[in-house]
């Protein structure tokens, strides 16, 4: 069979074999803006959280967060460390706090649960980690949603500062 275009066909090969080479050097040698890129992201998981203890309740079964006002910066990470000493379940429950902050994860009894938390149940004696960045400025109430235990005490507040030029 004879070909109808035969300079057309060596062109479109050289093209090929010149678009191939091009790509392979490309990737074996980024840009310096694709070299950036590329290093940032292993920095950026290792962004180092500010670590916050919260206590719901005590041994006594006093109705209280310990501490019951956290002060945060916009951008930081944290990670709120929650625990339970007291004998019964407690909620950690800010849902417009969750609205405007960033959950990187939980993590509780082995298991890390990623995406959007309103609020967490600690039982008794339970743990959790809550690595989250907050990202909107604001006042926001922090309470124990179970039937009289806010009006007990066992309520807070969380507060989001702006990001200022001391705290970068």
């Amino acid at each position: 069979m004879r070909q109808r275009y035969p300079m057309f066909s060596r062109m479109m090969s050289s093209f090929v074999v010149g678009m191939g080479m091009f790509l392979a050097i490309a990737l074996i040698n980024p840009s310096p803006a694709q070299a950036a890129v590329t290093q940032a992201g292993p920095q950026l998981a290792r962004i180092d959280a500010r670590d916050l203890h919260i206590s719901l309740g005590d041994r006594q079964g006093q109705l209280m967060f310990y501490p019951n006002h956290l002060d945060l910066v916009v951008g930081q990470t944290y990670r709120l460390i929650l625990d339970n000493p007291s004998p019964e379940k407690h909620y950690f429950s800010a849902p417009n706090f969750a609205a405007v902050s960033w959950t990187r994860k939980v993590e509780a009894a082995g298991v890390e649960v990623k995406g959007t938390v309103r609020e967490l149940e600690l039982k008794p004696n339970a743990k959790a980690e809550w690595v989250l960045v907050p990202e909107k400025p604001g006042q926001y109430d922090l309470e124990c949603t179970i039937a009289g235990h806010a009006e007990a005490g066992m309520t807070g507040r969380l507060t989001i500062h702006p990001r200022s030029i001391d705290s970068v």
